[in-house]
């Protein structure tokens, strides 16, 4: 299985953003658009945020877009590139076909240019509209991450980066899919996402690839105990994080109302099924590797909602 990787990554001297797409710049003489897609944040067409004031809604959509890149980039740094400094330096006791190893390094230099592309749009956008970042708090995928860090062996934490790398490099994204087509959003920002969606369907290949070599060399042990907490991975990537979103709510909206908003418009059954749909790719993936064959961990993806009906 080692000696037969083939690369996705064949092209990547001349495919990837990084060494082949220019700085995206907002340009601030084109007609004024959102900053974020409305239709994929219902908190911007709430009456409450209507009610504000006019540019209530605008203000929402940049906070919205702040919210991603902080996300995008706290990944990209934080989790994803120390999972392929595991890869690429034989951190942990795998057997990895070379190529596979050099690929995660220019896997890394791809997410590193994106979180650098990210901040730099998100300082492109403040200096444009004024309108200041929220205070800076970790992500709730992140603060899940740090908890299983803690809780697992420390003898698992490499492997459980690599899964949790796995996933979020597996989950098919709503906003690389549709936003760099919305034609309401500025086009520096959807040249930035179509430029990060480009690079992510490759990574994605990869990480198929890796997973199938990477779980049957697990021991039966270590497979459920990975395996038992990948949907809550999954979850803490995919589900609403509440508590930045009442960050990007209007101040003039006190907090429980901004709380009652957020329920509203991310009702509990809505996001069960988006949840479901998104990770169809990751769960799939597992089954094929077998990852789901264990009543334990079958059982924690039923749980979790993660099996079809």
């Amino acid at each position: 299985m080692v000696d037969i990787y083939e690369t996705p990554l064949a092209n990547w001297d001349a495919a990837a953003t990084v060494r082949r797409s220019p700085r995206r710049a907002v340009d601030l003489e084109a007609p004024v658009r959102f900053f974020f897609p409305e239709k994929l944040e219902p908190l911007s067409r709430h009456p409450d945020v209507l009610n504000v004031g006019p540019d209530a809604k605008r203000d929402v959509l940049i906070r919205r877009l702040y919210q991603y890149i902080d996300f995008t980039v706290e990944l990209e740094q934080l989790v994803v590139n120390p999972a392929l400094l595991t890869i690429a330096h034989a951190q942990v006791d795998l057997e990895l076909a070379g190529e596979m190893r050099f690929d995660a390094h220019k896997i890394y230099c791809d997410e590193a240019y994106h979180a650098l592309f990210s901040a730099d749009l998100k300082r492109q956008v403040a200096g444009a509209t004024h309108v200041l970042p929220p205070a800076s708090s970790k992500s709730r995928f992140l603060l899940e991450f740090e908890h299983t860090l803690r809780e697992i062996p420390p003898e698992l934490a490499g492997l459980g980066r690599l899964c949790f790398a796995f996933v979020s490099e597996t989950l098919i994204s709503k906003m690389l899919g549709q936003l760099p087509g919305d034609a309401t959003v500025v086009p520096a920002i959807r040249e930035v996402m179509a430029d990060h969606a480009k690079d992510e369907r490759i990574h994605h290949a990869y990480f198929a690839k890796f997973i199938v070599v990477m779980w049957p060399q697990l021991s039966r042990r270590i497979q459920v105990q990975l395996g038992i907490l990948i949907p809550n991975f999954i979850k803490a990537f995919l589900e609403p994080d509440r508590n930045a979103l009442t960050r990007v709510l209007p101040e003039a909206i006190a907090l429980p109302r901004r709380q009652d908003l957020i329920a509203d418009c991310y009702p509990s059954t809505m996001v069960a099924q988006s949840v479901r749909e998104s990770s169809k790719a990751t769960v799939g993936l597992l089954a094929r590797v077998g990852a789901l064959d264990d009543g334990q961990v079958r059982d924690a993806f039923d749980e979790a909602g993660l099996l079809p009906s």
